[in-house]
């Protein structure tokens, strides 16, 4: 038999019991006769015990009820810190989804006005080039008319396609509301650039054929008047 002691409440509670009732059943068999004293005080420890047991009951009850409202209060504040946590991270993601959003459009639009820049640079370059040798080439009478009409034809030709580069540059840089990606506007603004790029180098290829022919012409002209100085 186990020690009172490691027993649970309620088994401790009916072992006491037991030996309550087996004592007053004792003390009846040895006296062989009804007495009502016993009677009486078995009667009183029986409602005891009853009672007892039942306040137990209502204290396991209680308990139960208790781990209950713990488990469903615990439920609810971790339902609550999962949908704060969730409409957090959410509002974090928004906040940062429209910060690298908008991180991403500066990006894009520094580099549009890079290669905006490179492309007005080459432009103005071109330009130059073409004001000099054209004034250069009028300086000396060394080109007849018609070979200057068609030097300024063939200038002529090389600016409208840098002047349709610049329209549609400046298109692009005006209209941000057109329906293009920002990766296809990238790619035709390099397009622009690099078509202008290759207009500027017509132009000073142009120019150092007609600057050579320039000279070339000049010097025969300085050895033709050398030449009639030499005559008698």
């Amino acid at each position: 038999m186990k020690p009172l002691f490691r027993m649970g409440r309620r088994k401790g509670l009916k072992f006491i019991t037991c030996l309550l009732l087996s004592a007053c059943v004792g003390i009846g068999n040895a006296n062989a006769t009804s007495d009502p004293i016993s009677e009486i005080i078995k009667a009183g420890v029986k409602r005891v015990i009853i009672a007892v047991d039942l306040q137990i009951q209502r204290r396991q009850n209680e308990v139960i009820w208790l781990q209950n409202a713990q488990k469903v209060i615990e439920n609810t504040l971790s339902k609550l810190r999962l949908e704060e946590i969730q409409n957090w991270t959410q509002r974090q993601q928004e906040l940062y989804s429209d910060y690298y959003e908008s991180l991403w459009k500066v990006r894009s639009l520094l580099q549009d006005m890079q290669m905006a820049k490179e492309t007005v640079e080459l432009q103005k370059a071109l330009v130059e080039e073409y004001m000099l040798t054209w004034q250069f080439l009028n300086a000396e009478p060394l080109f007849v008319a018609a070979e200057l009409l068609e030097i300024q034809r063939m200038y002529g030709r090389i600016l409208s396609h840098s002047l349709e580069n610049v329209q549609q540059l400046s298109t692009l840089m005006k209209d941000y509301s057109l329906k293009m990606e920002d990766g296809q506007r990238i790619r035709k603004m390099e397009e622009i650039r690099d078509n202008t790029a290759l207009l500027l180098a017509d132009t000073r290829r142009v120019n150092a054929q007609l600057t050579g022919l320039h000279s070339m012409r000049k010097s025969q002209l300085q050895q033709g008047k050398s030449f009639k100085k030499l005559l008698p």
